[in-house]
């Protein structure tokens, strides 16, 4: 499993409602080819990616050093944040209210703050990718996706 590397919104720290083609930063450029050479001595069989544009950098510069095939799934995408938030500073004392408030409910499978993707949401998302990479027929997958995706696969396929 492969976090993306840093992208332009992680270094501003706005928060973008279409974040799908959100880019790498330079430092993320750097960050992704460096992961990339990693691969030199990973054997894979395929790569598996989210399709938005900072995950497909940086499961490209994996390809790059092995030479295999990226297959996109939207299972793999980022959790969708409620659309109020967008443009908004991550540190900006609205978003911070919002989000005090989506922790405290984070248990809480029925309720919604707008039109986000709560936990529950996203856990089910979670089994779905997980039976996806599953039903492959490679046996050494790399998985490029986002940070809290991959929170949610660990924890689905932990508990």
């Amino acid at each position: 499993f492969v976090r993306h590397a840093k992208s332009e919104a992680n270094e501003s720290q706005i928060i973008e409602l279409e974040d799908s083609e959100v880019k790498l930063s330079q430092t993320g450029i750097r960050q992704a080819k460096s992961v990339g050479m990693r691969f030199r001595t990973i054997s894979i069989d395929i790569i598996l990616s989210s399709p938005y544009k900072r995950t497909l950098q940086t499961a490209q510069c994996i390809q790059e050093v092995t030479g295999k095939e990226i297959v996109l799934s939207d299972l793999l995408r980022e959790r969708k944040h409620p659309s109020h938030l967008s443009g908004k500073h991550m540190e900006d004392e609205y978003v911070l209210g919002v989000r005090k408030t989506l922790m405290e409910h984070l248990h809480d499978r029925e309720w919604h703050d707008s039109d986000e993707e709560n936990n529950w949401d996203m856990l089910q998302r979670a089994e779905a990718a997980v039976g996806f990479i599953q039903a492959r027929v490679e046996k050494s997958i790399a998985v490029v996706t986002h940070s809290a995706f991959m929170k949610a696969m660990l924890t689905f396929m932990m508990f």
